[in-house]
């Protein structure tokens, strides 16, 4: 039998972080419906925008989900529910997104 090689593309051949960010603020919706109400397609846009940033700190894609909700918080931070500190912001979570991950887990 042969050997079997599996290589990973993503922002080689192809850019999922659009269609993730959107996946999982689709996700985040059902889950977290009350928080979640009010985002509309400008926030959406913003959600992808960020996420491009903070795709480096990404390792397995449901972290994806809970970065969004970071971000919703970091928006509107009346919505903050997490026990992630106040004045988290976008810099904060990819210097720090492995202390972030087991607090907002």
């Amino acid at each position: 039998m042969g050997d079997l090689y599996a290589l990973d593309f993503d922002g080689v051949l192809c850019d999922s972080v659009g269609e993730t960010a959107i996946s999982c603020v689709k996700a985040a919706k059902l889950r977290w419906p009350e928080l979640f109400a009010t985002v509309d397609s400008s926030l959406e846009d913003w959600f992808v925008d960020q996420m491009r940033i903070l795709w480096p700190v990404v390792e397995t894609r449901y972290e994806t989900l809970l970065i969004v909700r970071l971000l919703l918080e970091i928006k509107n931070p009346s919505l903050r529910t997490s026990s992630v500190p106040n004045g988290l912001t976008v810099e904060g979570i990819l210097e720090s997104w492995f202390d972030i991950l087991p607090v907002v887990m």
